[in-house]
């Protein structure tokens, strides 16, 4: 298995937490089932696209353990193990000598005993992790062992990578006095999302950066901002950021549903909650009634998937949150300075 290089992840401190506990687990059980020292920790993780993943098995015969996960979440929870350390665990799992072991590691041996043996290991493992995730993750949760199949990259990757990008973790595995060697903890992007109950990273591709300290605050802007939150500091926000700009504000109370009638040629601040279906369907409506009606959602999970929803939905700026000021005052800038162009083109 070859080295991967990973885009950063800032906001994973959760699923971290997660998933090393669920790493300490597995090594514990599986000292006890061969009865070998063992490690098994993380290296590093991050975002990791599907070609990289790819990449990195190097056209070699993988082992992989696939897990389902169920109840509160939804998806699948990839183990891929390097060969020489798949054959170690079915070995060991077997009681062959040690002898044995080392040359079959040696000869890349790896028959139809050695997966259902190696698949035994994954499915006691995979339940000690079913017992972490039980007790550390917010939604009700199963976690099983589906398959432990041999991945070979040209014949059924399609058929286990089927998302396009991943959340994943880069292990370190030791089984007893053998050389240290690699394996990859993979899940979708989303589901790594679910999990950490929050975006992975500090703002998704495709929003606009929070901060730019290089863009100057506008002077000021005519008009005036309405504004449609769920919580009090987005009002707080709000005003501050209107106060720099010069703009008048007006603060809905929460659950006022706008009418794109009345707000034509007002710049419009919509708050997205993380269960906000509705709120990007007053977004999309808002902006169907013309270009004339500017709006900023501020987005409380900036997910991947929700920047695309609001860009989706037509929105002329995402602001990411936790924000301050300048920045929802730099995103109405850039609104003004388009309208400008767009007059000076008539």
């Amino acid at each position: 298995m070859k080295a991967v290089e990973f885009s950063p992840t800032e906001r994973d401190q959760a699923i971290q937490e997660v998933i090393e506990a669920a790493l300490g687990s597995m090594e514990e059980n599986f000292v006890a089932l061969v009865d070998k020292p063992v490690l098994l920790k993380s290296r590093n993780s991050g975002s990791l696209p599907r070609d990289r993943i790819v990449a990195a098995l190097n056209g070699e015969p993988t082992p992989c353990m696939v897990g389902t996960i169920g109840k509160g979440y939804e998806g699948k929870i990839i183990l891929l193990v390097n060969l020489a350390d798949s054959i170690t665990c079915a070995c060991y799992l077997g009681m062959i000598p040690e002898d044995v072991t080392k040359h079959r590691r040696q000869e890349k041996s790896y028959g139809e005993e050695d997966m259902e043996s190696f698949g035994e290991v994954g499915n006691i493992l995979f339940s000690a992790v079913d017992e972490v995730f039980r007790a550390k993750l917010a939604k009700p949760v199963s976690f099983r062992l589906e398959s432990a199949p041999l991945l070979q990259v040209g014949t059924n990757d399609e058929e286990f990578l089927t998302a396009e990008e991943y959340y994943a973790h880069n292990l370190e595995i030791k089984i007893g006095d053998f050389p240290a060697g690699d394996c990859l903890l993979i899940m979708p992007y989303e589901l790594g999302e679910s999990m950490n109950a929050g975006p992975l990273r500090a703002l998704e591709p495709g929003a606009e950066p929070q901060e730019d300290f290089n863009e100057e605050l506008p002077e000021g802007i005519e008009g005036e901002l309405l504004v449609f939150a769920v919580q009090g500091s987005i009002n707080k926000l709000a005003r501050a950021a209107a106060e720099k700009l010069g703009m008048k504000v007006d603060i809905r109370p929460p659950g006022t549903v706008p009418n794109p009638s009345k707000l034509r040629g007002k710049f419009v601040l919509i708050e997205i909650p993380e269960d906000g279906e509705q709120y990007f369907q007053w977004c999309s409506r808002l902006k169907k009634t013309g270009d004339d009606t500017p709006v900023v959602a501020a987005l409380d999970w900036p997910t991947k998937c929700n920047v695309l929803r609001a860009y989706k939905a037509g929105v002329d700026q995402i602001l990411g949150l936790p924000a301050e000021p300048e920045d929802l005052a730099r995103r109405l800038g850039r609104i003004a300075r388009a309208r400008e162009r767009a007059r000076a083109a008539e």
